[in-house]
């Protein structure tokens, strides 16, 4: 299903499978786009059953958007593939020299990629 996702949809879906539930407003500070803008991407993820709206437990009058089990499924799925992609290039592009480099660097573009 994760085919049919826009780019926006797709970063928003896979910023709540990372980071859990919150609010409209908070993922639309974090994604730099207008709340209007944000109520469409999660318009269009309720649609295709990728996310849900649910009160919060703690204050009634918050909407809190979260991964469903079928979106969860999907950022399972793609990740999937962008591994198994990843996986077939390094093997097939790079010797066994620039992998064991990659390998050796994988620690400190992890902590980068954590920072973002």
């Amino acid at each position: 299903m994760t085919g049919a996702l826009t780019l926006a949809e797709l970063s928003v879906l896979g910023r709540l499978d990372r980071e859990g539930a919150t609010t409209a407003a908070a993922l639309a500070v974090a994604e730099r786009v207008t709340p209007q803008a944000m109520a469409t991407v999660i318009a269009g993820l309720t649609d295709c059953g990728m996310v849900t709206r649910t009160r919060d437990t703690e204050d009634k009058r918050r909407l809190l958007v979260e991964v469903s089990d079928e979106g969860r499924q999907a950022m399972r799925g793609l990740r999937q593939e962008n591994v198994d992609r990843l996986t077939g290039v390094l093997a097939e592009r790079l010797t066994p020299a620039e992998r064991r480099r990659i390998a050796q660097a994988l620690p400190i573009l992890i902590r980068l990629a954590d920072l973002l």
